[in-house]
């Protein structure tokens, strides 16, 4: 890997196909990829003015996948590319809280989260409301886990509106009164 803040002058053009960003990134950072070509295909405008820095690579890269509706994963030193539709067939990386066990290639990745005082269905509808999962997973609802697979990228924003709505809620007050006739 070359030094990240370094400039670079990319004589690209407008239209650029997908699997040539990927061999110039991947050339970049030393990344060997594997994907589908009759599946991962298509082309992307850019308009890049001027030097692009080395460490913008990527997350244009991450753009355009995404742009697309691709996701990639990494796996030792393999990432894999496949359509969002076939995400869980790359088993992307699980991670906790503090994001341990990202790397480049790592663009979707799985996470758990621990729901102390909402029903995983409405964390989930959340979520899906927000577009914030490409899969969401409420199987293990009955001990409070959320299982989201998403963009790297946008798992903190999950976490923190998973944050804002998982509140107890007011305590609940009854009041009984003893019948004598019914």
């Amino acid at each position: 890997i070359m030094d990240g803040n370094e400039m670079l002058n990319l004589d690209l053009p407008d239209k650029l196909e997908i699997i040539d960003l990927l061999g110039l990134v991947g050339e970049y950072f030393n990344l060997d990829y594997i994907y589908d070509p009759a599946k991962v295909k298509g082309a992307v405008t850019l308009r890049l003015r001027g030097p692009i820095k080395g460490k913008d690579l990527y997350p244009l890269l991450e753009s355009v996948l995404k742009f697309q509706g691709f996701v990639m994963t990494r796996k030792d030193n393999l990432v894999r590319i496949v359509p969002e539709t076939d995400v869980l067939n790359i088993d992307p990386v699980i991670i906790d809280e503090e994001k341990v066990g990202i790397e480049v290639g790592d663009v979707i990745v799985t996470r758990i989260f621990k729901l102390k005082h909402i029903d995983t269905e409405s964390a989930k509808n959340l979520l899906d409301g927000m577009k914030l999962g490409v899969n969401i997973n409420t199987s293990a609802s009955d001990v409070g886990v959320l299982i989201v697979t998403g963009y790297a990228h946008r798992m903190s924003r999950a976490e923190k509106l998973l944050d804002m709505v998982d509140k107890p809620g007011k305590p609940k007050e009854f009041r009984f009164r003893k019948l004598e006739y019914t």
